[in-house]
């Protein structure tokens, strides 16, 4: 996911972007899937969810990272395991303040 970071700050236009962007929340939705679906145990487990929670803090706080989520949530379905991640983890859900009118709208409540 490191890389995606990289080439999203390296997008030289919008379009670019906006594309990374795209590319790396769907690998952040994979990564959720995989808490979700219980791939990892113990210390993967544990560093994935905190690294989870770091994105969810960004998504929630940074106003670039906001508009150019909510430009990808076209159906009820999208990001669904973001969705149950947060879901499965109420706490994280209201100190990432995600659900309460900002980066997700009503859509992960």
């Amino acid at each position: 996911m490191r890389q995606g970071w990289e080439r999203f700050l390296r997008a030289e236009d919008e379009p670019a972007k906006q594309y990374q962007f795209a590319e790396l929340l769907n690998a952040f939705e994979i990564a959720c899937a995989f808490c979700v679906k219980k791939v990892f145990v113990g210390v993967s487990h544990e560093l994935l969810t905190e690294y989870l929670d770091d994105v969810m803090h960004l998504l929630d706080t940074n106003d670039d990272a906001k508009s150019r989520l909510e430009a990808l949530i076209h159906s009820p379905t999208t990001f669904k395991y973001i969705r149950r991640y947060l879901q499965m983890h109420p706490r994280r859900l209201e100190e990432a303040r995600v659900v309460s009118g900002s980066t997700f709208g009503g859509n992960f409540a």
